[in-house]
């Protein structure tokens, strides 16, 4: 523990952690030679399992420094050892894996399992992960129904080994799987296109294939009081990308596509902007796309939709006050970049500073969590004011 108290030492971390890791291995495999000999069971485990994480993080000392070494000679000791140590970690580790020891607690088991999985991970050995997440080690007890890890950790472990395997279809269902339970999820979502792009060849029918799956899991939440953000942003992803789609292939972009792009922004605007603040950071990226191959008519359409957004209704409630807030903080940001793309329409659409700023002094008239949304106007009003004639 002292080892490990020097590692997060910033003064100490760079120029001996090397020697500490190599002095805690040591020490590591002593004491698990000693509890084996003297009382074979849980501590020896623990011990035998600190050798293997010890070896692993002298292999990520060694990523992170890579390059580094001086002489050839050191370079090549270096090497060897980058070469002996995830064999040896894979070989400590799998002695620690295995039926429950008398004393030996659930977590340190599930701890082990996973400290061998990473072990395989850093070989490459996808198909030996696939198989122990496949294994009966993984499924629930039938006599508790408790599994050993959670169900989502398991499956994220299992959809990566099967993206690495190229089994690419098999991996979209284990992000459906996920997506069943996690649907807002991002990550998954994300997975989820990549798997049905790599199943068809970068072709439209990989981002139909996740469009469908998307509206089954809208279908599937309509009514629910607090809709997900995760399926609405990838309906925006995918219809953006099929804008840089055609381009890529060197066609015109079709004026129905830009309206899908468009549709599909200002839907996720209105359902998220009331309720979260980086509703504007998750769309920006896509309006940018989308901006580039917009008609005039369509840029005003645009416009047109975010000046509505900023006429608030009288209200007293504090909580839809503040929803109101954040919203017209994403109609002005959002209008800055609109402007900021095409400033002949300045003169205007620009917003009334004047506006600005009465909204800005109403958020000093609600308690604390509104203030959160008072910086991001302090930011957005000279954006807007410099602008102004």
């Amino acid at each position: 523990m002292h080892g490990l108290g020097v590692l997060v030492t910033p003064q100490y971390c760079n120029s001996i952690a090397k020697d500490i890791l190599a002095n805690m291995q040591v020490l590591a495999l002593q004491l698990a030679k000693i509890h084996q000999q003297q009382s074979p069971g849980a501590a020896s485990r623990i011990f035998t399992s600190w050798v293997a994480q010890t070896a692993l993080w002298q292999l990520k000392l060694m990523e992170t420094k890579s390059g580094s070494f001086g002489k050839e000679e050191e370079q090549e000791k270096e090497m060897q050892r980058r070469m002996l140590l995830p064999r040896l970690a894979e070989n400590l580790a799998s002695k620690c894996i295995g039926a429950p020891v008398e004393g030996e607690l659930a977590s340190a088991q599930r701890e082990v399992y996973f400290l061998y999985l990473r072990t395989l991970e850093y070989q490459n050995k996808w198909r030996e992960m696939l198989d122990l997440l496949q294994s009966s080690v993984f499924k629930a007890s039938e006599e508790t129904g408790v599994s050993l890890a959670p169900k989502q950790q398991v499956l994220q472990k299992k959809a990566e080994c099967l993206q690495k395997l190229e089994r690419y279809e098999e991996a979209k269902l284990v992000f459906e799987e996920l997506l069943n339970d996690y649907p807002d999820n991002y990550t998954n979502w994300k997975g989820h296109l990549a798997c049905s792009l790599a199943a068809h060849g970068n072709e439209d029918g990989g981002y139909s294939s996740t469009e469908k799956y998307v509206h089954r899991i809208l279908e599937h939440a309509k009514g629910d009081k607090y809709p997900k953000r995760g399926p609405h942003l990838m309906l925006v992803e995918l219809m953006t990308a099929r804008i840089n789609q055609q381009r890529a292939n060197g066609k015109v972009v079709a004026i129905e596509t830009v309206d899908n792009a468009i549709n599909a922004i200002m839907h996720y605007g209105e359902a998220f902007s009331v309720q979260v603040s980086c509703a504007f950071t998750d769309l920006q990226p896509h309006v940018y796309t989308t901006l580039q191959h917009c008609s005039n008519k369509q840029v005003l359409q645009i416009i047109q939709w975010l000046q509505k957004m900023r006429d608030l209704k009288v209200t007293e409630d504090p909580k839809e006050l503040r929803g109101q807030h954040r919203t017209y903080i994403f109609s002005v940001k959002m209008t800055h970049v609109i402007l900021n793309k095409q400033p002949d329409l300045m003169d205007a659409w620009l917003p009334d500073w004047k506006d600005l700023v009465r909204t800005w002094k109403k958020t000093h008239l609600i308690d604390s969590p509104v203030q959160v949304e008072l910086s991001s106007m302090c930011t957005a009003a000279p954006q807007i004011l410099c602008f102004s004639p």
